[in-house]
């Protein structure tokens, strides 16, 4: 399958309100081999008020957004048609599920185009930061994380690649098609060097894939920032679809398994989350795992919690009663994989 790398500069950071003013794809075959490269400007409609921070950021000048030689419309009509001519193919943004995709979503719905064009027939979607942060979990030997000057690990695209030799001028920062043809780099970065960790990653990058581990009998993982948990899927919402009840497996299912709600959430587990069954939803981006086997068993994790839980629905499933002994062993019998929001993955 095929790879369409893109990228957006906007007007702002309101999903909702406001434009993309440049975008960029690039379409690479399954060995990243680039097919084709599009980049496009669009004028500021009259409507919009632009963010002074966004135009500081991205370098787009006053005379930039009248000259410009696309109406947004334009340019949107341009990017769902290579969405829908590059089928089928796994779309890889950099933090694009969260950002560039609710962008793109809004502004389709806005200019009567299909609000779910990226999720299309023959197309999957996967966050390479979500990748990264697999990779910075399960082999972290595999890639330099920097540090920024706060003394917190920076996981901005530009100091990441300039971390791992890859060119991004910091003048380049945040222009589309210079971010585009860097996530691709990284991408491409990421696959020799962690090569385990991206295929399964991108098992998931159609919600089949979670949703198959979460229905499993098998414990899986949860992982967010800096940490994974082993859990188990309990039950789908009976309002929806995609989330899930799932159960923290570091705590002893014994503790809490016949005790009511209320009294599960004012339990005391040791720094745990206030209630170990919660609920996760499958498009939201979260890093899932399954094959831990695959990995060392010293790449142990730690826990992370999870949000308040709605009650499962009739097709609920009891726990393991016998859990192995120790809070996260359960990991090392899991097949570790990942999911980007949208998923996505």
């Amino acid at each position: 399958m095929s790879f369409i790398f893109y990228d957006l500069e906007t007007s702002g950071l309101s999903a909702q309100w406001d434009v993309p003013l440049q975008a960029a794809l690039i379409h690479t075959d399954a060995n990243l081999n680039t097919q084709a490269e599009l980049s496009f400007r669009a004028r500021l409609p009259a409507h919009i008020v632009p963010s002074p921070g966004a135009l500081l950021v991205t370098g787009v000048t006053p005379a930039m957004l009248e000259q410009a030689p696309l109406s947004v419309g334009d340019m949107l009509g341009l990017i769902n048609r290579a969405f829908t001519e590059w089928a089928p193919s796994t779309i890889v943004t950099y933090n694009g599920l969260r950002f560039d995709e609710e962008v793109l979503r809004h502004a389709f719905f806005t200019h009567l185009l299909p609000p779910y064009s990226t999720q299309g027939p023959g197309l999957k979607r996967a966050d390479l930061l979500v990748m990264l942060r697999a990779v910075r979990l399960l082999e972290p030997n595999a890639v330099t994380i920097p540090i920024a000057a706060s003394g917190k690990p920076s996981m901005k695209l530009g100091d990441i690649c300039r971390a791992n030799g890859i060119t991004l001028h910091e003048d380049d920062a945040h222009d589309a098609l210079a971010d585009t043809r860097a996530t691709l780099a990284l991408f491409r970065h990421l696959r020799e060097v962690a090569p385990k960790t991206i295929a399964l990653m991108l098992e998931n990058a159609h919600k089949s894939g979670p949703a198959a581990l979460l229905a499993g009998d098998e414990p899986i993982l949860l992982g967010g920032m800096t940490a994974m948990v082993p859990v188990i899927g309990i039950a789908p919402s009976p309002r929806n679809a995609a989330a899930w009840a799932v159960a923290d497996l570091s705590l002893d299912p014994a503790s809490y398994l016949d005790s009511p709600a209320e009294e599960r959430g004012a339990a005391d587990h040791e720094g745990a989350a206030a209630d170990p069954v919660g609920q996760d939803q499958r498009p939201a981006d979260p890093l899932w795992m399954g094959e831990w086997g695959a990995y060392p068993a010293s790449r142990s994790p730690r826990r992370r919690g999870l949000p308040p839980a709605r009650a499962p629905g009739p097709r609920s499933r009891r726990l393991p009663q016998e859990p192995a002994a120790g809070a996260c062993q359960p990991v090392c019998r899991c097949r570790p994989i990942a999911l980007a929001r949208g998923d996505a993955v």
